[in-house]
């Protein structure tokens, strides 16, 4: 009796213990491409962050578009992605 308790515990780790799921690629980029899209409407945050360069573009030497057509762009940016059924 006194090893039930111990031995319960070990194999309810290793049942644990297992390879890692499957990475899905295209939920990945959806991702990457998310973040480091949303950064290139900011350059100031995404030069801050590390980021310094996006698409061939020079992050480093821009400023936020904060112009209509800047503001415009990030509210589309749910869309682009298709984040809220769009």
């Amino acid at each position: 009796m006194p090893l039930r308790f111990p031995i319960t515990t070990l194999l309810l780790l290793l049942a644990g213990c297992g390879p890692p799921p499957p990475k899905t690629e295209p939920f990945e980029q959806l991702v990457q491409d998310f973040v480091y899209g949303s950064l290139a409407l900011s350059p100031v945050t995404a030069t801050a962050t590390g980021y310094h360069e996006h698409n061939g573009t020079a992050l480093d030497e821009m400023l936020d578009d904060f112009s209509a057509a800047g503001i415009e762009a990030f509210g589309r940016l749910p869309e682009r992605f298709a984040l809220f059924g769009g």
